[in-house]
């Protein structure tokens, strides 16, 4: 049996040692600042912290309770376009020459001259001449000089960190719709205007089936992409057989820059057509005293296991990104993932990330201002191949390194945000 000390002799004991352990508490506290200090310390830490979070909390629930969002569903962000075929526009021949080159460098002279001589928009001029002294107010006529031209290719060569520099403007030819030729196809209005509400709304759009299946099959051709007949599908592709830079920003990416290579006129005259009517109506929308352009074309390979890269805006200004796929663009084999809205910088952006798988002739246009990233490669042996043009009126992409680091920022913060919304959503509709 163990031997209990009298009582007196405990509580003695217990006593030493409670002041032993409030003096060490003492030194501490004189080393690092007051247990009061302490305390202050941290309510000033907490309070904003669960401030900030209530009133979060609280914003997101009214969201969901008085804000409707738009659709934002893979179905929903589809524009099959409807086309329609019209007689040649004629115009006076010493006229003609200036308005080919133009429309042959993506300025929306075409679009122009649909919508006043077809369409009768009573809003544009009625004569030729007056859309002359338009189209030069609004910067068309500015060409470079071909020393200039080649001035700006070079420098695509140099720089400071040793990286190509992109978005010069270059001259870089586009496919028309060849107005004054003679018949020619072009969206119908409807179509037109669908795209560019999406565009305007939600940033984005898939329009359907709009590249012929055989100029697909010609590029990946031109391209030399090893295509698994069976199912369309590619293992892995060393890149292009052609003279040009690759960059490889993040594990598993690589683009390819073609824009000034010896086959970008077919990589864009096979693939853009289809969509340079949704194109010039964007860019004759947003019209300045800039001339558009081709500010970017390449081809990028997205490996398997690639990993997923940051967010990101291709612009701060009005611009488009279009994306044809070359091989096929299941969930797995790394989407471009969306902040619907935040073109716009909206609110609604708290709705969350969304992406969409796409079949071979679809193609995805957004604006250039939308956050987006390619999302993970999560197979083992499917790589992604798709061609990627942008049309800009001021050179990408706009921002610096704070700036930058300020969208991946933000695009993080939607994406967490977008998940609560969708919880507490879930939660008023049980």
């Amino acid at each position: 049996m163990p031997q209990w000390a009298p009582a007196p002799q405990v509580f003695i004991y217990l006593i030493m040692s409670f002041s032993g352990i409030f003096h060490e508490f003492q030194v501490l506290g004189a080393e690092i600042g007051s247990l009061k200090g302490i305390k202050n310390a941290t309510a000033s830490i907490l309070k904003p912290l669960i401030a900030g979070t209530g009133i979060t909390v609280t914003g997101l629930y009214a969201h969901t309770q008085y804000v409707t969002i738009s659709d934002v569903g893979a179905e929903t962000s589809r524009v099959t376009a409807k086309i329609e075929t019209h007689e040649k526009i004629a115009v006076p021949p010493k006229y003609a020459q200036n308005i080919q080159s133009m429309a042959a460098i993506g300025c929306p002279v075409e679009r122009d001259m649909i919508q006043a001589f077809i369409r009768k928009d009573k809003s544009l001029p009625t004569s030729i001449e007056e859309f002359m002294k338009l189209w030069e107010s609004a910067g068309y006529f500015k060409r470079k000089a071909p020393e200039d031209a080649q001035k700006a290719y070079d420098e695509l060569l140099v720089s400071s960190q040793g990286h190509p520099k992109y978005g010069k403007d270059l001259d870089v030819p586009v496919p028309p719709q060849r107005v004054l030729n003679g018949k020619f196809t072009t969206w119908s209005e409807e179509s037109i205007q669908d795209g560019l509400d999406k565009l305007s709304d939600r940033g984005y759009f898939v329009a359907s089936q709009i590249v012929p299946r055989d100029q697909i099959n010609g590029i990946r051709k031109v391209l030399d992409i090893p295509v698994r007949t069976d199912t369309d599908l590619v293992n892995s592709w060393t890149g292009p057989n052609v003279e040009c830079d690759m960059q490889n920003p993040s594990m598993g990416k690589r683009h390819f820059i073609l824009r000034t290579s010896e086959i970008a006129n077919q990589l864009s005259h096979r693939l853009l057509p289809g969509v340079m009517p949704l194109v010039h109506a964007y860019l004759s929308k947003h019209r300045c005293d800039k001339k558009p352009y081709m500010s970017e074309l390449q081809v990028m390979v997205t490996d398997p296991l690639a990993v997923e890269e940051f967010w990101h805006k291709d612009n701060t200004g009005p611009g488009l990104t279009i994306i044809v796929p070359l091989t096929p663009v299941p969930r797995k084999v790394g989407l471009v993932g969306m902040l619907p809205f935040s073109q716009r910088n909206s609110i609604h952006s708290v709705i969350g990330q969304t992406s969409i798988p796409m079949e071979m002739g679809d193609t995805l246009i957004y604006d250039a201002r939308l956050l987006t990233k390619t999302l993970r490669n999560s197979t083992y042996n499917q790589s992604r191949i798709i061609a990627i043009f942008r049309f800009d009126f001021e050179e990408p992409p706009g921002q610096g390194a704070m700036a930058t680091a300020w969208n991946a920022f933000s695009g993080r913060s939607y994406v967490y945000l977008g998940k609560l919304r969708a919880k507490l959503n879930q939660e008023k509709k049980e």
